[in-house]
């Protein structure tokens, strides 16, 4: 039924024609008031904006606190309680530990055409990784 309804708002029969007026919006995609929780909503949005414009650690707190309830409300993991400071695993001996110009070689770039960004983009990518001994995906080599 649920599928038939939509079909009739989207697509309306002659004699529904005048009646309906349009879809309904759900906030599925968009926040609307009442519709589907989102991480970022209207409160947190402007503390974020007031912390970045004035420089304002108690408007950052209040959306990082606003940030973190919307979490634990709408993704799987929000319920887990992981703490970091809890576990206190041994530090790895630096012999162990892989030089990073061993590291960097396993570096890639993915690949992007001209139409999803800019040529400087691309070059700066290309030039990035020839430098670390990357893989470059971006079509230009130097």
């Amino acid at each position: 039924m649920d599928a038939y309804e939509l079909h009739e708002r989207g697509w309306p029969s002659r004699e529904n024609h005048h009646f309906l007026l349009g879809m309904p919006e759900s906030g599925e995609y968009h926040w609307r008031d009442g519709g589907e929780a989102h991480v970022n909503d209207p409160a947190g949005i402007a503390n974020l904006q007031d912390a970045v414009r004035d420089r304002n650690q108690a408007a950052y707190d209040a959306y990082s606190q606003n940030a973190t309830e919307q979490i634990q409300k709408i993704h799987l993991r929000g319920p887990f309680g992981f703490s970091l400071r809890r576990c206190h695993p041994p530090p790895i001996p630096i012999e162990q530990v892989e030089p990073w110009n061993e590291i960097v070689r396993r570096f890639v770039t993915g690949a992007m055409s001209y139409g999803s960004i800019s040529m400087e983009a691309h070059s700066t990518l290309a030039v990035a990784m020839n430098r670390l001994g990357g893989k470059s995906n971006t079509g230009r080599r130097r």
